[in-house]
């Protein structure tokens, strides 16, 4: 019993030590993310600098150290503090996690300083094991010479490694004497300390009520730095007067290894960083150059003549044990369970990269003041429910990476392969013209060959298998390899949000900010659900959301602002993102706000979310908007459907990256029915220059209840902000399309939401050959879908959905359509 109890009194420690280790760090983050972002009033610089303030405070206020105040102990007070400055500014520069991957080369750091300071042997494992953690680190961090912030990020962390060190040498050289440091917590002091912080916290609260001018939001980074603080007490008082007491030397030194490593793996899936396969072996390599360090320490004898000088901080300095000594067998061991865990982080890596878990609809927890770029936080509420998944659905293949049986059963759209029809007159707009053939473009040819594919080829089995092995950064024009297989809503939305966050991690993953050109919120309800796609995207990345201008109010004063805010950070740490749509070339607020970002940003790297071409304009118009996205070496493009693809590889010929992605609209993920139908069939339709030309309406049977018209129409509520607007917007188009049991639409985004509401409809195609593009491209194998370009064939389709799909449909409720 009693070895039982020690060792859980062992787990117990640990867990705690790497508990408060962890929330010592990612507090200190947070809130210094939060002094950058929402403190813009003050100089960046001076958040990491409170931060320590702070951090000390705590130290002074809530610990009693036995210690003369000599000239000693300024050495070691002033490197503490140095070293605490040091690290936070490294926080301020990196992720969390990239700052503690560099700061694991500490213990070398220190052992290196005390051989030359106190002229103690370095052993040949630490000699050996410091480039073994440098290039880990270097790997875990990524490329130190990316820019100028990261590199003084990690020249920082590096800095308060070597500042620890003199710490350690003086803390040694002060135990050496007749005075022992020894950290002591009384409640006495614990007291003192949260008396401080309130008075501190309660202080800037008051004065942000009272006073206009004062910075708001400091009292919640003041509370944020003081819970930073007590988790730096606890976490050293659990080191040296908890965590030995538990512990054998060999348990310590397996234990130290494993603590630090799983700090920085607890930072890094707490944080907002995309770890790539060689960041993981990185740290791996970290893992193992610890190892290798501690191998000596472990295996040696312990006697005050023999013992290797400590390389590590006092929180890990190991009592010293007459007589304790460890064999070659547990030597062994010990390599054996590092190999071990370094193989299973390898393969936790292996696993877990690139895999993302979709979240639920939700209320947005960060809206952003577009005039302003201030944000603030409310409380995140869900009030929609994800649909299961059904047991043996596509997700598992995509999950599994292609062990499921793929079915062979026949597509279901009819009209597939039909070429798209083309209008038989000219129009006097060159845009039209050049869309239809009439005229040609540059090459002396015209702009869309009649013969092109407008959906991705049912590839075999093994190529399927193949496909969902690769990264899709690598087959950037081939994303929809897995879309003739889909079958339900559910399999569509999961492999939307798979392309999206598998591309846009290797797109944007790396940066830590985002400025959003373009939004917009209109009762065009298929803008709205865009944005919104967008914003919830970011979400997912865990990129903030730095500014964003409504596409209707992209003036240069909004550019200016959205400048200086961009400017306070690196340009590697923020990507320029452009608002999705169907708009390229054709629509002039939209092109003309684009033009200008480019002149704003033209060294960031800029992003247009997924796009489909409206040909509309005069022959100078045209040819100006081709040039403007053809020329900017910055500029990533993605085309929503394969005919957009097509075209844009006719049009931009210079080097625009060009990349396959489905609508943003996905990101919003699958919503349940919300709302009983009231109609049979609901039929929207679009009442501008891009609708088909019905000549007529169809006839439905008797007793089937039908309402045509247009969301456009259908009034919304309006938001304070266009974020707010847009998601009113949003959720007025789903209500929309709910009022029928079946859906009809000419609109793109009536067959997108109606996929996320798993609503049966019919496609009615126009003569741009908008849906059928898209749905060619990645729906066509819905089973609860239908494509045609009739409108007498769309009612026909829309009556076969009722009766096949009617026993699952929610019953219309009459009494809402009975006449006044």
């Amino acid at each position: 019993m009693a070895v039982t109890l020690q060792s859980l009194a062992s787990i117990a420690a640990f867990c705690a030590w790497t508990v408060t280790s962890f929330f010592c760090h990612k507090l200190a983050k947070v809130a210094i993310d939060y002094f950058v972002s929402h403190l813009t009033s003050l100089t960046p610089v001076l958040g990491p600098i409170l931060v320590t303030a702070c951090q000390i405070i705590c130290c002074y206020t809530a610990v009693r150290r036995e210690l003369k105040f000599d000239g000693l102990f300024v050495v070691v007070a002033s490197s503490h503090i140095a070293a605490t400055l040091a690290t936070n500014t490294s926080f301020y520069m990196l992720f969390a996690s990239s700052t503690m991957a560099v700061k694991l080369l500490e213990p070398i750091t220190s052992a290196i300083i005390q051989s030359l300071v106190l002229k103690t042997k370095m052993s040949m494992e630490s000699a050996l094991s410091m480039p073994v953690i440098i290039t880990g680190a270097v790997l875990f961090v990524g490329d130190p010479f990316k820019s100028s912030v990261v590199t003084n990020g990690i020249i920082l962390a590096f800095v308060s490694n070597v500042v620890l060190g003199i710490r350690n040498v003086g803390v040694k050289l002060q135990q050496s004497g007749d005075d022992h440091s020894v950290i002591h917590i009384h409640s006495r002091s614990v007291l003192r300390l949260v008396f401080a912080a309130i008075s501190v916290v309660g202080a800037a609260k008051i004065l942000e009520a009272s006073v206009y001018d004062f910075p708001k939001g400091l009292s919640y980074f003041l509370f944020l730095s003081f819970l930073s603080g007590g988790f730096h007490v606890a976490y050293s008082f659990i080191s040296t007067s908890v965590i030995l007491l538990h512990m054998t030397v060999v348990g310590h030194a397996i234990a130290n290894i494993l603590k630090r490593v799983l700090v920085v793996m607890l930072l890094h899936v707490s944080g907002r960083r995309q770890a790539s396969f060689w960041n993981w072996m990185g740290l791996v390599m970290c893992t193992c150059g610890l190892a290798l360090y501690n191998l000596r320490k472990i295996s040696s004898t312990r006697s005050p003549q023999q013992a290797e000088e400590r390389a590590t901080n006092p929180t890990d300095t190991e009592p010293y044990q007459p007589g304790s000594t460890v064999r070659k067998t547990t030597r062994l061991k010990l390599l054996l369970l590092t190999s071990l865990i370094a193989f299973g982080m390898f393969e936790a890596a292996v696993q877990l990269d690139g895999i993302s878990i979709p979240r639920p609809l939700a209320s947005f927890t960060r809206n952003v003041d577009e005039t302003s770029g201030a944000a603030f936080t409310g409380n995140r509420e869900t009030y929609m429910t994800r649909r299961a998944l059904r047991p043996g659905s596509f997700l598992s293949l995509i999950l599994n990476n292609g062990t499921a049986i793929l079915s062979e059963s026949a597509l279901v759209s009819e009209i597939l392969h039909v070429k798209p029809p083309r209008p038989q007159n000219a129009t006097k707009d060159y845009g039209k013209n050049l869309r239809h053939g009439f005229v040609k473009w540059r090459d002396d040819k015209v702009l869309i060959d009649t013969s092109i594919v407008y959906q991705p080829e049912r590839k075999p089995i093994s190529d399927v298998h193949t496909f969902l092995k690769k990264k899709l950064i690598e087959v950037t024009q081939e994303t929809d390899g897995l879309s003739p297989y889909l079958k339900t809503s559910d399999e569509v939305i999961a492999e939307a949000e798979r392309v999206q966050q598998s591309l846009f991690s290797d797109l944007i993953g790396d940066k830590k900010y985002a400025v959003l050109i373009g939004a917009i919120a209109i009762e065009n309800k298929g803008d709205s659900a865009i944005t919104i796609g967008e914003v919830m995207m970011l979400e997912k990345l865990q990129i903030e959301l730095l500014y964003y201008i409504n596409v209707v109010r992209c003036t240069g004063e909004k550019l200016k602002h959205a400048q200086e805010l961009v400017a306070s950070h690196a340009t590697d740490d923020v990507v320029i993102l452009m608002h999705g749509g169907g708009n390229l070339i054709g629509y002039g607020v939209e092109n003309d706000c684009r033009e200008k970002a480019f002149q704003a940003f033209p060294k960031h790297k800029t992003i247009i979310l997924s796009q489909s071409f409206f040909m509309y304009g005069s022959k100078a118009t045209v040819a100006h908007r081709v040039e403007m996205y053809c020329c900017n070496p910055e500029l990533t493009i993605l085309l929503r459907d394969r005919l957009s693809l097509y075209i844009a590889k006719r049009l931009f010929t210079n080097g625009t990256k060009l990349l396959l992605a489905p609508d943003m609209a996905y990101a919003i993920g699958p919503i349940s029915r919300f709302s009983p139908p009231v109609y049979d069939v609901v039929w929207l339709h679009r009442g501008d220059s891009e609708t088909p030309v019905y000549k007529s309406l169809p006839t439905f049977p008797p007793n089937t209840s039908v309402r045509v018209s247009d969301w456009w129409g259908w009034t919304s509520p309006k938001g304070a902000t266009t974020l707010e607007t847009a998601h009113n917007m949003m959720m007025n188009g789903l209500l929309f399309l709910q009022r029928g049991r079946v859906v009809v639409t000419d609109r793109l985004h009536g067959h997108i939401l109606c996929i996320l509401l798993d609503i049966p409809h019919v496609l009615l195609d126009n003569a741009d050959n908008k849906l059928s593009s898209y749905h060619n491209t990645w729906t066509r194998g819905l089973t609860n879908t239908r494509l045609t370009d009739n409108p007498q064939d769309a009612a026909r389709l829309a009556m076969e959905l009722l009766e096949t799909y009617g026993k699952s449909l929610p019953p219309v409720v009459k009494p809402y359509t009975i006449e006044e």
